[in-house]
Formats: C-alpha cells, structure tokens, sequence
C-alpha cells in the first residue's frame, strides 16, 4: 500500500498506460495517489498516511513529464507538519499552484483541518496555510477540494453540526482570502 498513480494517454481513441508514477522515498501504507489531480504535464498525488514528520503526519508528491519522460520533481510536505495530520488527504493543481489538505490538523482545535496552499516559481514553496474563519474541533476542514484558477474551495463536512459548509477562497493579489462560506 505505498501505492502509485498510472498516466493513461488516448492515442486515436485508444487508452494506452504511459507511465507508472512512484514516490522515489514511498514507504509500505503511504497510501499515494489516495487523490490524484492533472494540469498540463504536471501531476500531483497525495499521500495521507506518509510519516515523514510523524505517523500520518502525510505528504504530496509532484510529477512532471519532461522531455517525454515522467519523474517526480519534489515532495511536498507542511512547514508545521506534525502526526496524525494526514496532509495530502485531498490535492488540487493549476498551472503553478496547488493546494493540499490535512484534515486532520489541529489549529482550530483537534481535526479542525487546514489546506496549504504552495507555488512554483522555479521551485515549489509555501505560500499560504488556510483554516476556515469558523473552524472548530471536528470539522474536517479540507475533506473536500475543487480549484479552478484563482479559486479554492474546501469542504469542512462535519462543521453546522454535521450539515457541512464550503469555505469560498479568492485569490487578491498574491493571497487567498475567504469570500464565502456555503452552507445549508
């Protein structure tokens, strides 16, 4: 269960497995490409359960396609990683940005969950760590994700007393800020 992230290309209709992506540090249970995201030749792969910082404190590889050949560029992994976090549960990539979550991060209280967000500008860096304004113990910030450009959204699914809420973030000039939180 280290695991892995396949590359399929459709060639004339047809599917064909182009490459096997595997963290060059994977350990037994790390759980890889437990989620998965594409942009251009870029793909991002989280691994929830690696114990780099640890036990399931979790980390997030990146993979490029160069010069026809797919290899892992870097290993991404929280400036404040710490156990139990389980970082890379849910990953999102766009052109030089992505996000990873760690649902399981302890900032608003235990399992509040938090994302990172992290750009390349020759290397990848941290930019940014995001909780919900309304956090609190238990709410699972970052079970969920979608990005599109300059826009993240995160699933806190046990926040409103179970009924879930999607925290909004826009990007202004360089960071991301909470516009909206969506809930029922």
């Amino acid at each position: 269960a280290s695991g892995m992230a396949i590359v399929y290309r459709n060639i004339d209709n047809i599917w064909i497995r182009e490459a096997e992506l595997i963290a060059i540090d994977g350990q037994i249970g790390d759980m890889m490409g437990v989620s998965v995201a594409v942009s251009g030749t870029r793909v991002i792969a989280g691994a929830w359960f690696n114990n780099h910082a640890g036990t399931n404190s979790g980390a997030a590889y990146i993979f490029e396609q160069i010069e026809g050949q797919w290899g892992q560029t870097t290993k991404l992994i929280a400036d404040d990683a710490s156990a139990q976090d389980s970082f890379g549960r849910r990953v999102a990539i766009d052109g030089d940005v992505c996000v990873v979550t760690a649902p399981l991060d302890d900032d608003n209280g235990p399992s509040s969950g938090s994302a990172y967000v992290f750009q390349f500008d020759g290397t990848w860096f941290q930019l940014q760590k995001l909780t919900a304004k309304s956090g609190a113990e238990s709410d699972q910030f970052g079970l969920g994700l979608a990005m599109d450009g300059d826009r993240i959204v995160i699933g806190s699914p046990w926040a409103n007393d179970g009924q879930g809420r999607a925290h909004v973030f826009d990007r202004g000039d360089v960071m991301f800020f909470e516009t909206a939180v969506l809930e029922d």
